[in-house]
């Protein structure tokens, strides 16, 4: 996948999320823990994008030119940020078996006494 300039991204560290705003599309779903649509006639309070404080920031500030994250290039990067998170905490196999099992030493051979 080409890198893509990322879209604006915002930061509740009081709640611990994260924002990315995507250009609406109806026929798409996703599905998670914690996903919030808004639709027509929605608002979302942000502070101005040069303010990078306090408990609502931006990690990513809007650039003016109303550009908003790539969906695909989004859920992709979220899918190698899990596969991290879960390969850091031992639990990768589950999510990305078929091409990286081959990264992972073979165990040592065990013995029994008779």
């Amino acid at each position: 996948m080409p890198r893509l300039e990322p879209g604006p991204a915002l930061l509740d560290s009081r709640r611990q999320h994260v924002g990315f705003f995507l250009p609406p599309a109806p026929m798409t779903i996703w599905a998670g823990h914690d996903i919030r649509y808004l639709t027509t006639g929605g608002w979302i309070a942000t502070p101005a994008p040069h303010c990078r404080w306090g408990d609502l920031r931006w990690i990513c500030p809007p650039d003016g030119s109303g550009a908003l994250n790539a969906p695909a290039a989004l859920e992709f990067a979220l899918h190698e940020a899990m596969v991290e998170l879960a390969r850091d905490h031992g639990t990768a196999h589950h999510l990305d078996a078929p091409h990286r099992q081959a990264d992972k030493p073979a165990a040592p051979p065990t013995t029994r006494a008779p």
